[in-house]
């Protein structure tokens, strides 16, 4: 098995996801911090208002 990097190991993972959507990780070496970011759309089918605190749970 060819040694890899925690942060190519991640990547690559992260790739094979099945995901509807942009997945972005990055990688502070001075930190030593993982950020993930991803960008999801939904269906509001009942148009209720949703603010960026509220918590909001996905279900497929």
């Amino acid at each position: 098995m060819k040694a890899q990097t925690f942060d190519d190991y991640l990547f690559q993972g992260i790739q094979k996801l099945d995901f509807d959507g942009n997945i972005e990780l990055n990688w502070d070496k001075e930190a030593h911090v993982f950020e993930l970011n991803f960008t999801i759309q939904v269906e509001n089918a009942q148009h209720t208002a949703l603010n960026g605190k509220q918590m909001v749970r996905l279900s497929r």
